[in-house]
């Protein structure tokens, strides 16, 4: 926790007022923090704003009971005032949200690397965190934008943190986005509304009903998914080895075979490479596979109807540990048996016409 002396190291202290530390996880509670913020704007201090989202921490809170959790958020509050060190500020905004305010220079190539070090094996996030026989694993989205460059107010500037930290939670949760306004000034944070769970899923039903070829929707589908969902590789792969992607029909961007699948698979879906080599199941040939090819994250499922399998359909990341939420599962075993069922139609057609 802070005290006064460490408080001291850092520059611009005396620009703090009235203050107030978080009773729970002793970092700057959010009206100081707040106020912090605004007397750096008022005094023309540029200083980054970092807002910090703990990914899934319910689920934390759900499985080890809500003193587990309080446990947590110390741990990782203590870990954020080590890793900031003498560059800044850290406050607790509520929950499991805190904020940075990052003091310097607003380069970006600085704030980049300032940013990385809260991801490192044994930093902050992107960890299993050991509290007695408990291991959690951590990890968070942050979305930063800087005074003077991006903003002049502490509510513009708020508001464009919150929304690179709304397209790093849209791209999986577990990595840091940086405010540039040539990518990011146009993003609606309500407009996920218009790319719900709900949404998607009516728009794949609606793709493979179309009156095409069914190759054809298949690549339209996988290519919607990629692009509404933000997953970088939407991959399905047949029993007899046909390949199809995002990219086109015949392109399989990580390489994984549906024998190779089959040998190693005896599960329908596994969720990440950390939870597969969590499980019991000897598939040591598919992660070191999925290492070898810097494949972080995996989300698998097998494509069946009525004890009839057709192939593999598989998400998957390169280079980024994404964290699945329960949407993608879902949005996933709804792709693979709406084109279960075509497929099977289909086959059902061909069998009477070849009568």
């Amino acid at each position: 926790m802070y005290t006064k002396e460490l408080l001291q190291k850092i520059p611009n202290n005396e620009l703090i007022e009235n203050l107030i530390l978080d009773q729970l996880t002793g970092v700057l509670s959010r009206e100081t923090i707040i106020k912090l913020a605004e007397s750096f704007i008022k005094n023309n201090i540029q200083f980054s704003l970092i807002i910090i989202d703990l990914d899934n921490f319910k689920l934390i809170n759900d499985n080890y009971g809500h003193q587990f959790g309080d446990i947590v958020l110390k741990n990782i509050s203590e870990s954020l005032i080590e890793c900031t060190e003498n560059n800044g500020y850290v406050g607790r905004f509520g929950g499991d949200e805190f904020i940075i305010l990052k003091i310097g220079s607003n380069e970006y190539n600085d704030i980049y690397e300032f940013l990385k070090k809260f991801y490192g094996l044994s930093s902050v996030f992107n960890r299993n965190l050991c509290i007695g026989e408990i291991s959690p694993f951590i990890s968070a989205t942050m979305g930063c934008s800087t005074f003077p460059k991006d903003a002049l107010t502490y509510d513009e500037l708020f508001l464009k943190a919150d929304k690179a930290l709304y397209r790093g939670k849209y791209k999986g949760r577990n990595c840091f986005i940086i405010y540039l306004d040539s990518k990011h000034k146009n993003i609606d944070i309500l407009q996920r509304i218009n790319y719900s769970i709900d949404t998607q899923m009516i728009a794949i039903t609606n793709i493979f009903e179309q009156n095409c070829p069914i190759s054809e929707s298949l690549v339209s589908a996988l290519v919607y998914v990629s692009k509404y969902s933000h997953i970088g590789n939407v991959i399905f792969v047949d029993n007899n080895g046909n390949e199809f992607s995002n990219f086109g029909t015949g392109k399989n961007t990580i390489g994984l075979k549906s024998k190779e699948l089959d040998d190693n698979l005896s599960l329908e879906v596994f969720i990440s490479i950390r939870e597969i080599e969590d499980t019991q199941v000897n598939i040591d040939s598919l992660i070191n596979y999925c290492k070898n090819n810097k494949i972080a994250s995996l989300l698998i499922s097998k494509v069946s109807i009525y004890g009839n399998d057709y192939g593999y359909l598989i998400f998957a990341e390169k280079n980024v540990e994404r964290i699945w939420q329960s949407e993608n599962k879902a949005l996933m075993l709804h792709f693979a048996k709406t084109y279960a069922t075509k497929l099977y139609c289909e086959t059902l057609v061909n069998s009477k016409e070849s009568k």
